[in-house]
């Protein structure tokens, strides 16, 4: 859930000049712009209505002509709550009565709806005789219109456009536009930070406003355009560095798991004999609990019937779920399948490579950079990213927005990686088989740039084809069968009457759904077809 409040008294203490010099002006004439001292939150207790409430921001400053100062009271309202203006004067008069100085009150209200006026005073009136009237002052962000600040050199404009009046089809360009005119500040990259990251939370795209939003960027003159698209790919970056993270996390926690399985199996050897695929797969099918409680039944065991038995009474997978090596038959797919239709957008191709000892990844960071410059390839190019630093990582990263290109060296096998982001249109053999002639381009334009000098190949032959999607294609037989018959029409799209066999690679269940794909013709999945 986003916290509005933090996000606005951080955008708002961080720029707290610039955000007078936009709305209120007037205060910057009689303000001592080096006083600025933002105090402690406030506690506020509404007795009558039993809540609790605090303060979102109060400045303390010096009047610029005279040795006293005075308090800047600014209240973020991101919901229309009855009887706010009440508590704005409980605000004011508990900090009259703490501080005993004047008080200059602001609320920001960047609630969506109502589009009404907000009420700015809080009278107690009677029919003869007008005891309180308390104002202060608003800024209604749903009644502003966007356009109007298009121009203005102010990074809280930058933000706060975002939260303007902002009619459905316009969404794409007033992003486009916050991001155009937070360029041209040339802050330093920790305001940057703030202010992109405070407008990726409030227009979050769909689909097709992500593809419109990318074309209004390139509607951009060449040097601002560099600049928002450095803004779009930190943003890319973040998001890939933050799942790599929680993949590091994951394969530690899967690789004790997985070890802790591998270790029973071999006491299971040791001392019952070989085991066969069947009840290996029922163990590394059980949960960590299972695992460590059959690490304690096998000491008892005598024959293999007696962990059968209790295979039987603690496996997820019952004799009536059998799983069986698949036959060279099953493998071989000319014909589409008749099993269960599944649709997926996220999935993963990788083809293995083959590179002499002198290649450097490094070297490719020219070569892709040239590649975005020239439009070497379909679709929107962004940037080139550098994980060589994380253990068995991505390497280096062609960014695009539909596909990220990696030479990737998961499981210590260096290949040509490529994973699609957004859905292309089509069937699921469309969509697989248009990520798979993107990479052989891909794969293509690499092998023969003359400044690699045949340093890196790729195998044709074989690729694997990776389900990025558990909840819709988890790592089970049914999932397999599910996406195999797409795989094989995809293939036949490219490669019409080529012969191949489609695996399940028997990796741990909790991984990703992998199909080994092979080719038993000479020629494989030629990349040079694809230029």
């Amino acid at each position: 859930m986003t916290d509005h409040d933090r996000l606005f008294k951080e955008l708002i203490s961080t720029f707290f000049l610039e955000f007078l010099e936009l709305f209120f002006p007037a205060v910057l004439n009689y303000l001592d712009r080096n006083s600025i001292t933002f105090l402690d939150k406030e506690i506020f207790t509404d007795v009558t209505e039993g809540d609790r409430h605090e303060s979102d921001l109060i400045a303390q400053v010096n009047f610029r002509d005279r040795p006293s100062c005075f308090l800047i009271h600014v209240e973020a309202q991101s919901s229309p709550q009855r009887n706010f203006n009440r508590r704005m004067f409980i605000y004011f008069s508990r900090l009259e009565e703490k501080y005993a100085l004047p008080i200059y009150p602001i609320v920001i209200f960047s609630y969506d709806r109502p589009l009404k006026p907000a009420q700015h005073q809080y009278q107690i009136c009677f029919p003869d005789f007008k005891v309180l009237e308390f104002n202060y002052q608003v800024v209604q962000l749903n009644r502003l219109n966007w356009r109007d600040f298009l121009n203005q050199p102010n990074p809280v404009a930058s933000a706060l456009m975002a939260k303007m009046k902002i009619e459905p089809n316009d969404r794409p360009r007033v992003k486009a536009e916050c991001l155009r005119l937070l360029a041209t500040l040339k802050l330093n990259p920790a305001k940057m930070q703030l202010i992109s990251g405070f407008v990726d939370t409030y227009l979050k795209l769909n689909r097709p406003e992500e593809i419109e939003f990318q074309q209004t960027i390139g509607e951009f003159q060449p040097p601002q355009q560099e600049n928002v698209m450095q803004i779009v790919t930190s943003w890319m970056q973040q998001g890939i560095e933050q799942g790599i993270e929680q993949g590091i996390e994951q394969g530690i926690e899967q690789g004790r798991k997985r070890g802790e399985k591998i270790l029973v199996l071999r006491q299971l050897r040791r001392k019952l004999g070989e085991l066969n695929p069947r009840v290996q797969d029922q163990i590394m099918a059980l949960s960590l609990e299972q695992v460590e409680n059959l690490g304690d039944a096998l000491l008892d065991f005598v024959t293999v019937h007696e962990l059968h038995h209790w295979l039987d009474r603690h496996s997820v997978l019952t004799p009536l779920d059998p799983i069986e090596p698949s036959s060279e038959s099953d493998q071989t797919d000319s014909q589409p399948i008749a099993k269960p239709a599944m649709n997926i957008d996220r999935f993963a191709v990788k083809f293995p490579a083959q590179a002499t000892e002198t290649f450097d990844q490094g070297s490719l960071i020219p070569i892709l950079h040239e590649w975005i410059r020239e439009k070497s390839l379909p679709g929107t190019l962004l940037d080139v990213a550098d994980y060589r630093h994380v253990p068995d990582g991505p390497g280096i990263m062609l960014i695009t927005y539909e596909i990220n290109y990696a030479l990737d060296q998961g499981n210590g096998q260096l290949g040509l990686y490529a994973q699609r982001k957004v859905g292309s249109e089509g069937s699921q053999a469309d969509r697989i088989a248009d990520l798979l002639r993107s990479t052989q381009q891909f794969g293509s334009l690499l092998e023969n740039d003359r400044r690699l000098a045949g340093q890196i190949a790729f195998k044709g032959n074989e690729f694997s084809f990776i389900a990025n999607d558990r909840l819709l294609a988890p790592n089970t037989p049914e999932a397999f069968a599910a996406i195999k018959g797409d795989l094989a029409a995809a293939i036949q799209q490219l490669y019409p009457g080529k012969t191949v066999s489609l695996t399940q690679v028997q990796n741990d269940p909790r991984d990703r759904l992998t199909v080994k794909v092979e080719s038993t013709d000479a020629t494989g999945f030629s990349f040079s077809s694809q230029t």
